[in-house]
C-alpha cells in the first residue's frame, strides 16, 4: 500500500510541475490497483493534458506555416 501511494503522490506532483515521467508512473499505478479511482482520474487528466499541448502545437505549426507562404506570396504579388 505505501508503494502505490508513493507512485500516486509521485504522478500528481509530477503532472502539477510539469515533469516527464507522468505517464509511465500512472501505468504502473493502475497495473498494481486497477479500480483505484484517483489513478484513473489522473491518467485521464494526463492524456486530456497531452492532447490539448499536441492540438496548440499544431496549430501553431499552421499558424507559422501560413504567416511564411503569405510572406512568400506578398513578395511575388509585389515583384510582379
Amino acid at each position: 500500500m505505501e508503494a502505490k501511494m508513493s507512485k500516486f503522490f509521485d504522478s500528481v506532483g509530477n503532472f502539477f510541475t510539469g515533469g516527464d515521467n507522468i505517464p509511465w508512473c500512472d501505468r504502473d499505478i493502475i497495473a498494481i490497483q486497477p479500480d483505484w479511482r484517483q489513478a484513473s482520474s489522473l491518467k485521464k487528466a494526463i492524456e486530456d493534458k497531452i492532447a490539448k499541448d499536441g492540438v496548440i502545437g499544431i496549430g501553431i505549426a499552421t499558424t507559422a506555416v501560413g504567416l511564411i507562404v503569405g510572406g512568400i506570396a506578398a513578395a511575388l504579388a509585389r515583384r510582379n
